[in-house]
């Protein structure tokens, strides 16, 4: 049954985003998808239509800047109360630009949150996780005041179909760098990207 929320899933084509998109619909929420690819952003909104969700892809680039998006989506949805982050080494000043445009309509709003999600790659060079937990709690501190609340969700090794390449054979055995990080692995095993999304709730 569809509320009159509205989620922004920003980066929303990433695996761990996609499912979070469909658990914000599954729960009421209007679901705006804005990534650059825009054909993948529309196969995860068409899956969420499909189930009796609500949800729309935007394509954010080129002359479509966040400016334009925010227009497109409060003219046919209304305000943001959620955003759903999906930060990289690459996209994490972005994001931030991204998240300010919306985060100006939530001051005020009861029930809107921002929620920074990011991938632990501790194992190598170039993590975000430290940076992404030290803007989440900045932004839970300067934001409490105006009532929106701020959460990061830091999630270990997914197994996808993006990724299933690097991690098992075409005849399903597992490759060095899987049996490596299962071995550090307390359930001994990759975690689902549906099984990250419970944070959510």
């Amino acid at each position: 049954m569809v509320n009159n929320k509205v989620c922004i899933v920003m980066g929303g084509t990433d695996a761990v985003c996609a499912w979070s998109a469909k658990e914000m619909a599954k729960n009421g929420y209007v679901t705006a998808i804005v990534d650059k690819n825009i054909d993948a952003a529309k196969r995860i909104a068409d899956e969420i239509c499909t189930f009796g969700g609500l949800a729309k892809a935007y394509f954010l680039g080129g002359d479509n800047d966040i400016s334009s998006v925010r227009g497109h989506i409060t003219a046919e949805f209304g305000k943001c109360n959620v955003i759903v982050n999906s930060f990289t080494k690459d996209n994490i000043n972005n994001l931030l630009t991204n998240t300010k445009a919306f985060a100006n309509d939530m001051i005020g709003e009861s029930g809107c949150s921002i929620v920074n999600m990011c991938a632990d790659r501790t194992h190598n060079d170039g993590g975000v996780e430290g940076e992404v937990i030290d803007l989440t709690k900045n932004m839970a501190v300067r934001l409490a005041d105006v009532g929106i609340r701020a959460n990061a969700i830091v999630y270990g090794h997914i197994l996808s179909r993006g990724n299933r390449d690097e991690y098992y054979s075409e005849d399903n055995v597992p490759t060095e760098l899987c049996e490596r990080l299962m071995q550090e692995i307390p359930m001994k095993r990759l975690c689902k990207p549906e099984e990250i999304v419970g944070a959510l709730r």
